[in-house]
């Protein structure tokens, strides 16, 4: 089962996994995907913004009425732990 940028717009990502886990078989995957607030990219685009040569806010991009969570892989560790 794959997640492909899903888990941000829930409202309880726990409940929701719980409930993913529940149907998933026995030895079964989930493969999540979500935004990384972190990455290289989203760092880069934020420095740009604050020399001025970037318009467009990245921050925005997260502040929207259907996001309800932003991610970074400390937050994923803690949401997962032990795995990875």
């Amino acid at each position: 089962m794959t997640l492909h940028h899903a888990l941000e717009h829930v409202k309880s990502p726990s409940a929701y996994l719980k409930v993913i886990h529940s149907i998933l078989r026995p030895g079964g995957l989930l493969m999540i995907i979500v935004p990384n607030i972190r990455s290289v990219s989203s760092r880069f685009k934020f420095a740009l913004e604050k020399l001025g040569l970037r318009r467009k806010k990245v921050g925005s991009y997260y502040d929207t009425p259907i996001t309800c969570g932003i991610f970074s892989p400390s937050v994923i560790r803690k949401v997962f732990p032990g795995k990875g």
